[in-house]
Parts: structure tokens; C-alpha cells; sequence
């Protein structure tokens, strides 16, 4: 059988430090039947610049020259140029392991899948571990993925997260199950990847999803994902609001309050620089929502997994006034041990 050609989308938005790393890694793959398309999301620093030396070095690059639209806007940008059977997403500031594609590649023709997703290394300034933390792997025929909409694909109360990792980057996917997912996923500042992955759940006939860690996953400060608490929320209010259009009949309604325990979590992580009464009325902003009301306040939510689930659930669900202040202070010194 000829080997099919591999799409590969990278969308590029100042990442000059990171940029010529991820794209050595591909010109490094065993797997040779591939093209990238690079756009470049109107750069301030030499990431463009970058991007036209590559495609000056290996033909199979290309280069998209744009003005700041956004990275979904960027993708569906690259995807308009792809001509590949099977598309991979891998993010500017990433890079991935030399046999990446042919992994993927012997995969998708071993278990006729329309999707595979990789494991990936969690790369930090000093050091590289590879992520243990979701437990799931292997086949999934169109049963097995309506299953897993059914019991824990938003959330899994085991493991205190998704199973599934949710990023467009580590995944590979079959072209035609792309064009309408990617518009659709438009329009979230949060989440976009998590809802792209959630329409391509409802259309896709099977996927694998292997623990080999394929993938190398950049840790950085000033990513989008730190920012702002209320912004953070009322991003992934939106999300909420994606997910409950795909909730037919009910089926996520239990793992809602498991994920908006995550929600939360996330924005106290990046509400510690608020003074602390700001954070109290942060608190307040979040106990007045209507998902938190409706999911989570209302629900009894037990055997929750990690520690920071059961303390957000905590403050957020603490009534007494005297309990929630205690609360939110105690989570100020830990928080306060932990920057130390």
C-alpha cells in the first residue's frame, strides 16, 4: 500500500525562541510523505522571517503570510491548502519525537481508524517528564465513543480530569471529518480545541489512542491560558454552552459538575495576584453562575480525585460566610507556600 500524505497544520504567532526546533523536528520524521503548512498569524518578531527560511530549506514546507486573526482562523487558513488524506495539528511552540507520523501512520492502517492521538512529554525550562495522568488507550469503534460520551468524556471523576486529552496538537485526523469541525470550533478564546475534538466525537466512525509519548509539549509564560480569572471564566462559560448544544438528552449532565470543577480550579490558580478580598468577590462571581448553580451547587459531587477538586468544591459550595472566608484564606497560604 502507498504510503498516504500527511497533512501537517502549524499555526505561528511570535514564537521566534521555539519556532526553528518544532520545524527541525519534522524535517526530521522516518515517515517522508508529508507537507506542512506554516501560517504565519501576522508576527511581530523574525517568526516569519523563520517560516521563509524553511520553506527556502525543504519544499515540502509552505508558508501562509497573514495578518492577526486568531489561531482557529489560522487553521481553517492552512486547512483550505492541505491535500493530504490524513491532517496532524502541532502547535509552533511544540516539537515532536522523529518517529512521530510513521507511528501515527501504522496505526491508522493497522486499526482502519479515522483518528489517532498520541501521548506527549510535558517540557519544562529544566526538565522533561512524560505525562502518566489519563489512563485511556486503544480502540474505539462509533459504540465504543458513544460510550465514552455517556460515562466520562467531559470529565473522568478517577482521574480527576478528561480522559482523553483535548488539545488539536498530538492528534492526527482524517481530512473529510475536518472542514465543518474547524468552522464550528470558531469564536472560542477558551476551548476551541476541546470543542473542535467534541464535534469531530460526534462524526468519526473510530479512533485509537496510544500512550506512546510522541509529542513534546512546551511549558511557557504568557500563554493564553494565563490571564485574567474573570476572563478565564466567562471563556469557559462559553465552552459550557458548546457542550450543552451537543447534550443530547442528557447525556453529559453528570460529568458537567466535574468539569466546572476544573473550571474552577483553573481560575484560582490565576487569581492569586488579586488582593484578598477581590478574590472573595471572585469567589462570589463564580457562585452566582448559573452553570455552577444549576451543575454543581444543586448536585452531590462525590468521590472527587484530586485534592484541588474537592478544595474548590469546598469554597465554592461553603454557605457560611465564616467557613468560605477560612476557606478562601487557607488557600491563600497555600498558594502563598507553594510560589515560595
Amino acid at each position: 500500500m502507498e504510503k498516504f500524505l500527511i497533512s501537517i497544520i502549524i499555526p505561528v504567532y511570535n514564537t521566534e525562541k521555539y519556532l526553528p526546533k518544532c520545524l527541525d523536528s519534522i524535517m526530521a520524521q522516518a515517515y517522508q510523505n508529508w507537507e506542512a503548512i506554516i501560517v504565519d498569524d501576522g508576527s511581530k518578531d523574525t517568526s516569519g522571517k523563520i517560516c521563509d527560511e524553511y520553506v527556502a530549506k525543504d519544499k515540502r514546507f509552505k508558508v501562509i503570510h497573514k495578518q492577526n486573526e486568531g489561531v482557529s482562523i489560522s487553521r481553517l487558513t492552512a486547512f483550505e491548502h492541505c491535500s493530504g488524506e490524513f491532517v496532524l495539528f502541532v502547535d509552533s511552540d511544540d516539537y515532536i519525537a522523529d518517529n512521530m507520523l510513521q507511528q501515527m501512520y501504522d496505526y491508522v492502517n493497522q486499526y482502519e481508524v479515522d483518528m489517532v492521538v498520541c501521548g506527549f512529554y510535558d517540557v519544562y525550562e529544566d526538565k522533561i517528564i512524560k505525562n502518566k495522568q489519563r489512563k485511556l488507550a486503544g480502540y474505539f469503534d462509533r459504540d465504543g465513543i458513544n460510550n465514552l460520551k455517556k460515562t466520562k468524556l467531559i470529565y473522568d471523576y478517577t482521574i480527576g480530569m478528561p480522559p482523553v486529552i483535548e488539545g488539536l496538537a498530538r492528534r492526527m485526523v482524517r481530512k473529510k471529518f475536518l472542514s465543518d469541525t474547524l468552522v464550528k470550533s470558531k469564536g472560542y478564546w477558551l476551548g476551541e480545541d476541546a470543542m473542535c475534538n467534541f464535534y469531530l466525537y460526534e462524526i468519526i466512525s473510530s479512533m485509537y489512542i496510544c500512550h506512546d509519548p510522541l509529542y513534546y509539549y512546551v511549558h511557557r509564560n504568557g500563554a493564553a491560558t494565563q490571564s485574567n480569572p474573570y476572563k478565564i471564566w466567562n471563556g469557559l462559560i462559553k465552552l459550557f454552552d458548546g457542550i450543552l448544544n451537543l447534550n443530547q438528552d442528557g447525556i453529559y449532565d453528570g460529568q458537567l459538575a466535574g468539569r466546572i470543577l476544573i473550571a474552577i480550579r483553573w481560575c484560582m490558580s490565576n487569581a492569586y495576584s488579586l488582593s484578598f478580598s477581590d478574590f472573595r468577590s471572585f469567589i462570589k462571581y463564580i457562585q452566582d453562575s448559573t452553570y455552577v448553580k444549576s451543575y454543581l451547587l444543586n448536585n452531590k459531587v462525590e468521590n472527587l480525585c484530586l485534592f484541588k477538586d474537592k478544595f474548590a468544591n469546598y469554597i465554592v459550595k461553603s454557605k457560611m460566610y465564616l467557613i468560605n472566608f477560612m476557606l478562601v484564606k487557607l488557600y491563600f497560604k497555600l498558594k502563598k507556600s507553594e510560589l515560595q
